[in-house]
Protein backbone atom coordinates (compact mmCIF):
# COMPACT_ATOMS: atom_id res chain seq x y z
CA UNK A 1 0.00 0.00 0.00
CA UNK A 2 2.99 2.31 0.87
CA UNK A 3 4.40 1.93 -2.44
CA UNK A 4 1.34 2.82 -4.55
CA UNK A 5 0.95 6.02 -2.24
CA UNK A 6 4.56 6.78 -3.01
CA UNK A 7 3.66 6.07 -7.13
CA UNK A 8 0.60 8.51 -7.04
CA UNK A 9 2.93 11.33 -5.24
CA UNK A 10 5.64 11.00 -8.25
CA UNK A 11 2.97 11.66 -10.45
CA UNK A 12 1.58 14.32 -8.65
CA UNK A 13 4.70 15.68 -8.68
CA UNK A 14 5.91 15.40 -12.13
CA UNK A 15 2.62 17.12 -13.35
CA UNK A 16 3.36 20.07 -10.58
CA UNK A 17 6.99 20.19 -12.43
CA UNK A 18 5.36 20.17 -15.93
CA UNK A 19 2.25 23.25 -14.91
CA UNK A 20 5.68 25.45 -13.51
CA UNK A 21 7.15 25.90 -16.62
CA UNK A 22 4.27 25.94 -18.77
CA UNK A 23 5.22 29.48 -20.09
CA UNK A 24 8.73 28.01 -21.35
CA UNK A 25 8.65 26.29 -24.60
CA UNK A 26 11.81 24.23 -23.75
CA UNK A 27 11.00 23.25 -19.82
CA UNK A 28 7.70 22.38 -20.50
CA UNK A 29 9.07 19.87 -22.67
CA UNK A 30 11.70 18.85 -20.63
CA UNK A 31 9.30 18.49 -17.62
CA UNK A 32 6.82 17.24 -19.30
CA UNK A 33 9.11 14.45 -20.72
CA UNK A 34 10.65 13.73 -17.15
CA UNK A 35 6.71 12.88 -15.80
CA UNK A 36 6.29 10.37 -19.36
CA UNK A 37 9.40 8.41 -18.75
CA UNK A 38 9.06 8.43 -14.98
CA UNK A 39 5.48 6.89 -15.42
CA UNK A 40 6.97 4.47 -17.94
CA UNK A 41 9.64 3.24 -15.84
CA UNK A 42 6.86 3.12 -12.83
CA UNK A 43 5.56 0.27 -15.01
CA UNK A 44 8.63 -1.76 -15.49
CA UNK A 45 11.16 -1.44 -12.02
CA UNK A 46 8.81 0.89 -9.83
CA UNK A 47 12.03 0.71 -6.91
CA UNK A 48 14.50 2.60 -9.96
CA UNK A 49 11.94 4.80 -10.99
CA UNK A 50 11.61 5.96 -7.36
CA UNK A 51 14.20 6.56 -6.65
CA UNK A 52 15.35 8.11 -10.07
CA UNK A 53 12.42 10.15 -9.39
CA UNK A 54 13.78 11.35 -5.48
CA UNK A 55 17.27 12.39 -7.32
CA UNK A 56 15.64 14.54 -10.14
CA UNK A 57 13.47 16.45 -7.72
CA UNK A 58 15.24 17.59 -4.75
CA UNK A 59 19.02 17.18 -6.54
CA UNK A 60 20.32 16.61 -3.21
CA UNK A 61 23.00 14.01 -4.50
CA UNK A 62 24.19 14.16 -7.41
CA UNK A 63 24.59 10.80 -8.55
CA UNK A 64 27.91 9.55 -11.30
CA UNK A 65 27.84 7.25 -13.37
CA UNK A 66 30.71 4.83 -12.55
CA UNK A 67 32.48 3.91 -16.12
CA UNK A 68 35.72 4.49 -17.42
CA UNK A 69 36.06 6.67 -20.16
CA UNK A 70 37.98 4.79 -22.80
CA UNK A 71 38.43 1.20 -22.53
CA UNK A 72 36.96 -0.36 -25.82
CA UNK A 73 34.40 0.73 -28.43
CA UNK A 74 31.43 -0.96 -26.60
CA UNK A 75 31.87 2.19 -24.31
CA UNK A 76 29.03 4.58 -24.80
CA UNK A 77 30.58 8.19 -25.66
CA UNK A 78 28.81 11.91 -25.01
CA UNK A 79 26.72 12.77 -27.83
CA UNK A 80 24.19 15.46 -28.45
CA UNK A 81 20.85 16.32 -29.43
CA UNK A 82 21.69 20.07 -30.28
CA UNK A 83 20.37 22.86 -31.80
CA UNK A 84 19.75 26.58 -32.39
CA UNK A 85 17.11 29.24 -31.86
CA UNK A 86 17.33 32.51 -33.08
CA UNK A 87 14.63 35.43 -33.09
CA UNK A 88 11.23 34.25 -33.73
CA UNK A 89 10.07 36.56 -36.21
CA UNK A 90 6.87 36.72 -38.52
CA UNK A 91 5.64 34.45 -40.95
CA UNK A 92 7.20 31.25 -41.82
CA UNK A 93 10.02 33.19 -43.17
CA UNK A 94 10.60 34.61 -39.59
CA UNK A 95 10.55 38.41 -40.74
CA UNK A 96 12.48 40.90 -38.68
CA UNK A 97 13.61 44.47 -38.77
CA UNK A 98 16.32 45.72 -40.03
CA UNK A 99 17.52 47.65 -37.04
CA UNK A 100 15.71 45.45 -33.78
CA UNK A 101 17.66 46.30 -30.24
CA UNK A 102 20.03 43.05 -31.00
CA UNK A 103 19.40 40.10 -32.35
CA UNK A 104 19.34 37.41 -29.71
CA UNK A 105 20.59 33.44 -30.51
CA UNK A 106 20.69 30.11 -28.31
CA UNK A 107 22.93 27.47 -29.11
CA UNK A 108 21.78 24.50 -26.85
CA UNK A 109 23.45 21.39 -26.49
CA UNK A 110 22.92 17.86 -24.32
CA UNK A 111 25.07 14.92 -23.18
CA UNK A 112 22.59 12.05 -24.81
CA UNK A 113 21.55 10.41 -21.84
CA UNK A 114 18.84 7.65 -20.14
CA UNK A 115 16.28 10.88 -19.58
CA UNK A 116 17.00 12.43 -23.08
CA UNK A 117 13.69 13.75 -24.53
CA UNK A 118 15.29 12.65 -28.04
CA UNK A 119 17.59 9.79 -28.93
CA UNK A 120 18.69 10.07 -32.65
CA UNK A 121 18.50 6.85 -34.37
CA UNK A 122 21.86 5.02 -34.52
CA UNK A 123 22.80 6.97 -31.50
CA UNK A 124 23.36 5.24 -28.03
CA UNK A 125 23.13 6.89 -24.78
CA UNK A 126 26.26 8.15 -22.78
CA UNK A 127 27.47 6.77 -19.77
CA UNK A 128 29.88 9.21 -18.69
CA UNK A 129 30.07 13.24 -18.34
CA UNK A 130 32.02 14.92 -20.46
CA UNK A 131 35.26 16.75 -19.64
CA UNK A 132 35.30 19.34 -22.96
CA UNK A 133 32.74 20.88 -25.13
CA UNK A 134 33.46 22.86 -28.01
CA UNK A 135 31.22 25.03 -29.73
CA UNK A 136 31.91 27.18 -32.88
CA UNK A 137 29.44 29.22 -35.15
CA UNK A 138 30.46 31.38 -38.48
CA UNK A 139 28.74 34.84 -38.36
CA UNK A 140 26.31 35.80 -40.97
CA UNK A 141 28.04 38.04 -43.48
CA UNK A 142 25.24 40.51 -43.27
CA UNK A 143 25.16 40.81 -39.41
CA UNK A 144 27.44 43.32 -37.69
CA UNK A 145 30.70 42.51 -35.67
CA UNK A 146 30.96 45.48 -33.65
CA UNK A 147 27.59 45.42 -32.40
CA UNK A 148 28.12 41.15 -31.40
CA UNK A 149 28.34 40.79 -28.14
CA UNK A 150 28.39 37.74 -25.70
CA UNK A 151 25.88 37.44 -23.32
CA UNK A 152 25.78 34.24 -21.17
CA UNK A 153 27.04 30.61 -20.88
CA UNK A 154 26.44 28.14 -18.94
CA UNK A 155 25.23 24.13 -18.33
CA UNK A 156 22.58 21.72 -15.99
CA UNK A 157 22.02 25.05 -13.27
CA UNK A 158 25.23 26.57 -13.89
CA UNK A 159 25.09 30.24 -15.74
CA UNK A 160 27.78 32.71 -15.47
CA UNK A 161 27.09 36.27 -17.28
CA UNK A 162 29.19 37.73 -19.10
CA UNK A 163 29.69 42.01 -19.22
CA UNK A 164 27.81 43.88 -21.63
CA UNK A 165 29.85 44.17 -25.04
CA UNK A 166 32.22 41.49 -24.81
CA UNK A 167 34.06 39.59 -27.53
CA UNK A 168 36.63 37.56 -25.90
CA UNK A 169 36.64 36.55 -21.93
CA UNK A 170 37.50 33.41 -19.91
CA UNK A 171 37.04 32.45 -16.70
CA UNK A 172 37.97 29.76 -14.16
CA UNK A 173 34.88 28.62 -11.82
CA UNK A 174 35.45 26.25 -8.78
CA UNK A 175 36.32 23.73 -7.43
CA UNK A 176 33.01 22.86 -7.89
CA UNK A 177 32.09 20.23 -4.95
CA UNK A 178 28.97 18.88 -7.24
CA UNK A 179 31.17 18.19 -10.19
CA UNK A 180 33.67 16.08 -8.15
CA UNK A 181 35.21 19.09 -7.09
CA UNK A 182 36.30 20.02 -10.91
CA UNK A 183 37.39 23.70 -12.17
CA UNK A 184 35.34 24.42 -15.24
CA UNK A 185 37.34 26.51 -17.55
CA UNK A 186 35.37 28.61 -19.87
CA UNK A 187 36.58 30.60 -22.81
CA UNK A 188 34.07 32.86 -24.97
CA UNK A 189 35.87 34.75 -28.23
CA UNK A 190 35.04 35.76 -31.36
CA UNK A 191 37.98 35.79 -34.04
CA UNK A 192 36.91 38.82 -36.21
CA UNK A 193 39.27 37.58 -39.35
CA UNK A 194 37.45 34.10 -39.75
CA UNK A 195 33.53 35.88 -38.49
CA UNK A 196 33.60 32.93 -35.65
CA UNK A 197 32.49 32.50 -32.54
CA UNK A 198 33.95 30.05 -30.04
CA UNK A 199 32.57 28.85 -26.54
CA UNK A 200 34.42 26.27 -24.92
CA UNK A 201 33.33 24.01 -21.64
CA UNK A 202 36.57 21.88 -20.17
CA UNK A 203 36.91 20.44 -16.69
CA UNK A 204 40.30 20.27 -15.12
CA UNK A 205 41.35 18.10 -12.31
CA UNK A 206 42.65 20.43 -9.63
CA UNK A 207 45.53 17.70 -8.78
CA UNK A 208 47.24 17.85 -12.04
CA UNK A 209 45.68 20.87 -13.49
CA UNK A 210 44.69 18.77 -16.60
CA UNK A 211 41.43 17.31 -18.12
CA UNK A 212 40.48 14.21 -15.71
CA UNK A 213 41.87 11.17 -17.56
CA UNK A 214 39.35 8.61 -15.28
CA UNK A 215 34.72 8.90 -15.06
CA UNK A 216 34.98 12.40 -13.71
CA UNK A 217 33.77 15.47 -16.03
CA UNK A 218 30.98 18.39 -15.75
CA UNK A 219 28.55 17.36 -17.90
CA UNK A 220 26.44 14.26 -16.82
CA UNK A 221 24.75 12.15 -19.19
CA UNK A 222 21.12 13.65 -19.17
CA UNK A 223 18.13 11.88 -16.63
CA UNK A 224 15.52 13.96 -17.41
CA UNK A 225 16.33 16.63 -15.35
CA UNK A 226 18.43 19.22 -17.78
CA UNK A 227 21.67 18.03 -15.82
CA UNK A 228 23.09 17.09 -19.21
CA UNK A 229 21.70 20.18 -21.09
CA UNK A 230 24.15 23.16 -21.51
CA UNK A 231 23.93 26.76 -23.26
CA UNK A 232 25.65 29.42 -25.01
CA UNK A 233 23.97 32.89 -25.64
CA UNK A 234 24.84 35.94 -27.95
CA UNK A 235 23.43 39.21 -29.29
CA UNK A 236 24.32 40.95 -32.61
CA UNK A 237 22.77 43.35 -34.98
CA UNK A 238 22.02 43.14 -38.59
CA UNK A 239 24.22 45.51 -41.08
CA UNK A 240 23.07 48.66 -41.39
CA UNK A 241 21.49 49.16 -45.24
CA UNK A 242 20.75 45.48 -45.49
CA UNK A 243 18.82 45.48 -48.61
CA UNK A 244 14.87 44.06 -48.15
CA UNK A 245 14.34 40.33 -47.88
CA UNK A 246 18.08 39.32 -47.31
CA UNK A 247 18.28 35.99 -45.45
CA UNK A 248 20.35 35.71 -42.11
CA UNK A 249 21.09 32.10 -41.32
CA UNK A 250 23.13 30.64 -38.23
CA UNK A 251 24.22 27.11 -37.44
CA UNK A 252 26.43 25.66 -35.03
CA UNK A 253 29.15 23.12 -34.45
CA UNK A 254 29.86 21.00 -31.55
CA UNK A 255 32.26 18.88 -30.44
CA UNK A 256 32.55 16.78 -27.13
CA UNK A 257 35.87 15.44 -26.05
CA UNK A 258 37.62 14.08 -28.92
CA UNK A 259 34.16 12.72 -30.81
CA UNK A 260 33.18 13.43 -33.91
CA UNK A 261 31.65 17.23 -34.85
CA UNK A 262 27.91 17.38 -34.49
CA UNK A 263 25.90 20.31 -36.55
CA UNK A 264 22.95 22.24 -35.04
CA UNK A 265 20.03 22.63 -36.98
CA UNK A 266 20.19 26.24 -39.37
CA UNK A 267 18.17 28.98 -38.21
CA UNK A 268 17.24 31.85 -40.82
CA UNK A 269 15.38 35.16 -40.45
CA UNK A 270 14.88 37.60 -43.21
CA UNK A 271 15.09 41.64 -43.30
CA UNK A 272 11.95 43.68 -43.53
CA UNK A 273 13.11 47.19 -44.27
CA UNK A 274 10.29 48.70 -46.41
CA UNK A 275 8.08 50.90 -44.64
CA UNK A 276 4.27 49.99 -45.31
CA UNK A 277 1.48 51.93 -47.00
CA UNK A 278 -2.13 52.42 -47.28
CA UNK A 279 -4.59 53.50 -50.27
CA UNK A 280 -8.34 53.80 -49.06
CA UNK A 281 -10.20 52.80 -52.05
CA UNK A 282 -12.41 56.26 -52.65
CA UNK A 283 -15.95 56.70 -51.15
CA UNK A 284 -19.08 57.70 -53.62
CA UNK A 285 -19.86 61.47 -53.10
CA UNK A 286 -23.05 60.32 -51.20
CA UNK A 287 -24.15 57.45 -49.10
CA UNK A 288 -27.62 56.54 -48.79
CA UNK A 289 -28.40 55.12 -45.16
CA UNK A 290 -26.28 56.06 -42.13
CA UNK A 291 -23.98 52.79 -42.59
CA UNK A 292 -20.28 53.81 -44.67
CA UNK A 293 -18.27 51.07 -45.50
CA UNK A 294 -14.73 51.80 -45.43
CA UNK A 295 -12.45 49.69 -47.39
CA UNK A 296 -8.46 50.17 -47.81
CA UNK A 297 -5.55 48.14 -49.28
CA UNK A 298 -2.13 47.50 -47.23
CA UNK A 299 0.92 46.56 -48.65
CA UNK A 300 4.34 45.91 -46.73
CA UNK A 301 6.96 43.98 -49.49
CA UNK A 302 8.09 41.37 -46.37
CA UNK A 303 6.25 40.05 -43.33
CA UNK A 304 2.78 41.59 -44.37
CA UNK A 305 0.70 44.35 -42.82
CA UNK A 306 -0.15 43.41 -39.17
CA UNK A 307 -2.88 46.05 -38.32
CA UNK A 308 -4.46 49.61 -39.39
CA UNK A 309 -5.35 52.11 -37.29
CA UNK A 310 -8.43 54.14 -38.95
CA UNK A 311 -9.47 57.57 -38.72
CA UNK A 312 -12.82 59.80 -39.08
CA UNK A 313 -13.26 63.31 -39.31
CA UNK A 314 -16.83 65.01 -39.63
CA UNK A 315 -18.44 68.14 -41.49
CA UNK A 316 -14.07 68.75 -42.33
CA UNK A 317 -12.88 68.85 -38.49
CA UNK A 318 -9.68 67.31 -37.41
CA UNK A 319 -9.07 63.42 -37.58
CA UNK A 320 -9.31 61.26 -34.65
CA UNK A 321 -8.78 57.65 -34.37
CA UNK A 322 -12.01 55.31 -34.85
CA UNK A 323 -10.35 51.90 -35.31
CA UNK A 324 -7.21 51.18 -33.56
CA UNK A 325 -4.66 47.77 -34.57
CA UNK A 326 -8.18 46.39 -36.77
CA UNK A 327 -7.13 43.41 -38.20
CA UNK A 328 -9.01 43.61 -41.61
CA UNK A 329 -9.19 45.53 -44.55
CA UNK A 330 -12.90 46.96 -44.24
CA UNK A 331 -14.67 48.16 -41.21
CA UNK A 332 -18.24 49.88 -41.14
CA UNK A 333 -19.01 53.45 -40.04
CA UNK A 334 -22.50 54.31 -38.41
CA UNK A 335 -22.54 58.28 -39.80
CA UNK A 336 -25.97 60.82 -39.36
CA UNK A 337 -27.73 61.78 -42.23
CA UNK A 338 -27.14 65.33 -43.13
CA UNK A 339 -23.09 64.99 -42.13
CA UNK A 340 -20.08 64.87 -44.08
CA UNK A 341 -17.63 61.98 -42.99
CA UNK A 342 -13.98 61.72 -44.28
CA UNK A 343 -11.34 58.78 -43.23
CA UNK A 344 -7.73 58.22 -43.58
CA UNK A 345 -5.67 54.86 -42.03
CA UNK A 346 -1.95 54.29 -41.00
CA UNK A 347 -0.75 50.42 -41.61
CA UNK A 348 1.66 48.46 -39.26
CA UNK A 349 3.88 45.55 -40.85
CA UNK A 350 4.42 42.55 -38.81
CA UNK A 351 8.12 43.46 -38.03
CA UNK A 352 6.88 46.72 -36.03
CA UNK A 353 7.34 49.46 -39.45
CA UNK A 354 4.44 52.04 -39.42
CA UNK A 355 3.25 54.37 -41.82
CA UNK A 356 3.08 58.17 -41.53
CA UNK A 357 -0.10 58.86 -39.09
CA UNK A 358 -1.82 61.00 -41.75
CA UNK A 359 -2.93 64.46 -41.16
CA UNK A 360 -5.63 64.74 -43.50
CA UNK A 361 -8.92 62.42 -44.74
CA UNK A 362 -7.88 60.60 -47.83
CA UNK A 363 -11.63 59.92 -49.17
CA UNK A 364 -15.19 61.72 -47.82
CA UNK A 365 -18.80 60.93 -48.46
CA UNK A 366 -22.21 62.79 -47.47
CA UNK A 367 -24.54 60.36 -45.71
CA UNK A 368 -27.94 61.47 -47.31
CA UNK A 369 -31.56 59.43 -46.49
CA UNK A 370 -32.09 55.61 -47.44
CA UNK A 371 -33.87 56.07 -50.08
CA UNK A 372 -33.89 54.92 -53.85
CA UNK A 373 -33.51 57.73 -56.36
CA UNK A 374 -36.53 55.82 -59.11
CA UNK A 375 -38.90 53.79 -58.42
CA UNK A 376 -42.27 52.88 -60.10
CA UNK A 377 -45.77 54.84 -59.86
CA UNK A 378 -47.20 53.13 -56.61
CA UNK A 379 -43.77 52.36 -54.69
CA UNK A 380 -44.11 53.17 -51.60
CA UNK A 381 -40.65 53.48 -49.45
CA UNK A 382 -39.90 54.43 -45.85
CA UNK A 383 -37.18 57.08 -44.75
CA UNK A 384 -34.95 56.29 -41.56
CA UNK A 385 -36.66 59.54 -40.13
CA UNK A 386 -39.64 57.51 -40.51
CA UNK A 387 -41.65 59.46 -43.24
CA UNK A 388 -43.28 57.85 -45.89
CA UNK A 389 -42.56 58.13 -49.18
CA UNK A 390 -44.23 57.57 -52.80
CA UNK A 391 -42.78 56.92 -56.15
CA UNK A 392 -44.11 58.47 -59.68
CA UNK A 393 -42.37 56.61 -61.73
CA UNK A 394 -38.98 59.17 -61.67
CA UNK A 395 -38.51 60.08 -58.13
CA UNK A 396 -39.58 59.24 -55.06
CA UNK A 397 -41.08 62.42 -52.90
CA UNK A 398 -41.05 62.68 -49.58
CA UNK A 399 -44.60 63.45 -47.82
CA UNK A 400 -47.82 61.34 -46.89
CA UNK A 401 -50.24 61.79 -50.07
Amino acid sequence: MGAAIDIVSLIADMRGLANDYEDNRTRVQTAKGLYTKALAKLLLAPSRALALAERDCSKKKRVKFKKRRILHAAIAVPIDPNEIFGPAGAGAERWIAEDPTGLGYEVKFENLGEGSLVIPPGRVPATVPAVFVDVTLPIDPDLDLDSFEFVDMGWDDQTVDLPDGTQSWSQRLGPLEEYDALFVDLTADLDRDTRTARWTFTAIDPETGNPPIDERGFLDPEDGSGNGQGFARYRVDATTGTPNGTELTAKATIVFDDQEPLETNEWSNSIDTDTPSVTLRPLPATTRGRDITVRWDGVDAGAGVAATDVYVSGDGGPLSLWRDDHPGSSATYRGQVGRTYGFAAAVEAAVGHASEVPTAAATSTRVVEATSSVGPPGLIAVGENGRVYRGNGATLHGGLG
